[in-house]
């Protein structure tokens, strides 16, 4: 495959940025050589063996979606349970999402 002329950094993160499915992605990064050439990748985190931490995604957009939403409501709660000078693991701290929602947030 023939390498095209090389696009500038923020058109190719454009590029990426815009393509809407795997195929077009490897497509932008084989036309800039950039697929096969193991010395332009690293190890996510810098770390060698990381297949613990990348298989450990959500498979699907929604369910990554669903996570990231329960994930940030689930720190707010925690920061509400602080800003009362309450530790969320003490006894005393709601028992679940539901009820630190109707302490903190619901009045």
């Amino acid at each position: 495959m023939a390498k095209q002329t090389a696009f500038d950094p923020q058109e190719l993160c454009l590029r990426l940025l815009k393509a809407e499915a795997e195929e077009e992605v490897v497509d932008i990064l084989k036309k800039q050589d950039f697929w096969n050439d193991r010395s332009v990748w690293k190890p996510y985190g810098d770390i060698q063996n990381n297949r613990s931490i990348v298989s450990n995604q959500q498979s699907s957009a929604v369910a990554a979606l669903v996570e990231k939403l329960v994930n940030s409501i689930d720190a707010a709660l925690m920061s509400e349970c602080y800003r009362k000078g309450i530790d969320p693991k003490y006894s005393k701290a709601p028992k679940s999402m539901r009820e630190a929602a109707e302490v903190y947030l619901i009045q």
